[in-house]
């Protein structure tokens, strides 16, 4: 029979899944990751120099690779002395940094100004809803110097003008480039379209958005202890625009799974909240904190917790970690009457729970079927607005695969589940 579960019992039932990423030797990559479907992309870590955002939410922002060796100067000239710049001009430039809070703070924009409508490299007209270039920029790259200047944004539909040009050996400015990325080329799911000065290419790296929760990547950070700098490089974990977390100390993992939602309303948007400082460096190795975990709520909604277990530092460029999920992602558009639904543990040996969030209160009819198609078990689920957990017993049934049929009004869910004893 299936029973009905108080909601506070679902965390007992916990599962972890250990999974790890690979960042490869001397961090020669980086990694698009999601809680829900692992690893989405890996990409060249030092395959581009510049990343223009492509989000409205994100304004205005330009980010450099600086754990890719980019530098970027403030040299304070304008576009009326481009053609005064000069290598020079890097010993009177400020180096100016990207910002580990916010996607919409890069080193482009690390510029103080008065004035709110001031993005750094330019300036936002009310009248058109642009933002036009007032700063030119020395940057390094691949140690090579290059005069830089962001000429416009066009809001909307996102699309970036610039101009360059690469000083040769001697210190002589080479012939100007003009280039533009938009964001119709292919950058519809971006949040960044990044850009090669070496090869003059822009390069289509970032998964899509609605894929990725984290990002394992090289960053610099100004966080007290990062290292002995203003602006530190670290390895570790920035969070894609939507998602949330909040880190939780000197609690048992699973201690902070059974209460879950005592925490849940510390959730930060602050993109580096995972961040870097799980681990501490050697001598004589890396070292993972002992009950330190992130709660991590997703884009779609589904709340994840993750505890760190291991990291193979430069040599191999692995991290290890555990996660478990404590509430189910959002699915939309599959059920009217359904926010997002899951079943766990899988494989089920005792019992299988389901979590339904639904959206009002009716009768549904849940059906447990073999491959063969015949019915096993048969059930009225009395389902309430909010958040429903129920669980049903599995002890008395042969492993293998089944299939889990939920029919109500607005409710159609067919999804296939493992019992092994």
């Amino acid at each position: 029979m299936l029973a009905i579960l108080a909601i506070a019992n679902v965390a007992k039932g916990q599962v972890w899944i250990e999974d790890s990423v690979s960042l490869q030797p001397s961090y020669a990559n980086d990694v698009y990751y999601s809680l829900k479907n692992g690893v989405q992309r890996e990409e060249n870590s030092k395959n581009w120099h510049i990343g223009f955002s492509l989000s409205i939410a994100d304004s205005a922002a330009v980010w450099a690779n600086h754990s890719g060796g980019a530098r970027v100067y403030d040299i304070n000239k304008t576009y009326s002395q481009w053609s005064s710049v000069s290598l020079n001009d890097t010993s009177t430039g400020t180096l100016i940094y990207n910002n580990d809070q916010y996607w919409s703070n890069g080193a482009f924009n690390d510029i103080t100004s008065a004035n709110p409508f001031d993005y750094g490299w330019g300036v936002y007209n009310l009248d058109s809803h642009n933002v036009y270039g007032t700063k030119v920029f020395l940057v390094k790259a691949n140690n090579e110097f290059y005069k830089f200047y962001i000429q416009k944004l066009v809001a909307l539909p996102m699309e970036w003008y610039f101009e360059y040009a690469k000083f040769d050996s001697l210190g002589v400015a080479g012939t100007s480039i003009l280039d533009t990325l938009k964001k119709q080329n292919g950058y519809q799911d971006n949040l960044f379209a990044y850009y090669n000065l070496t090869t003059g290419t822009d390069t289509n790296r970032e998964a899509p958005a609605p894929t990725w929760d984290i990002h394992f990547i090289r960053y610099t950070t100004d966080a007290p202890g990062s290292g002995p700098l203003v602006n530190n490089i670290v390895n570790g974990a920035l969070m894609n625009r939507g998602a949330l977390a909040t880190r939780v100390q000197q609690i048992p993992a699973d201690t902070v799974f059974q209460n879950a939602y005592t925490y849940t309303p510390n959730l930060s948007p602050i993109i580096s909240t995972i961040g870097y400082n799980w681990k501490t460096p050697p001598p004589p190795t890396w070292t993972i904190l002992d009950s330190n975990s992130y709660l991590i709520k997703e884009k779609n909604g589904g709340i994840y917790l993750l505890e760190f277990l291991n990291f193979g530092g430069n040599t191999t460029g692995k991290i290890y970690f555990r996660k478990a999920i404590v509430e189910p992602t959002s699915i939309k558009d599959v059920n009217a009457k359904v926010s997002s639904f899951s079943f766990y543990p899988m494989p089920a040996s005792n019992e299988l729970n389901l979590v339904l969030d639904a959206k009002e209160s009716q009768q549904a009819t849940l059906s447990l079927v073999d491959l063969s198609g015949k019915k096993i078990v048969t059930q009225i689920l009395n389902v309430q607005a909010g958040l429903n957990a129920f669980k049903l017993p599995t002890s008395q049934f042969a492993n293998g695969n089944y299939i889990v049929n939920i029919q109500g009004d607005g409710i159609n869910i067919s999804q296939q589940v493992s019992i092994s004893k």
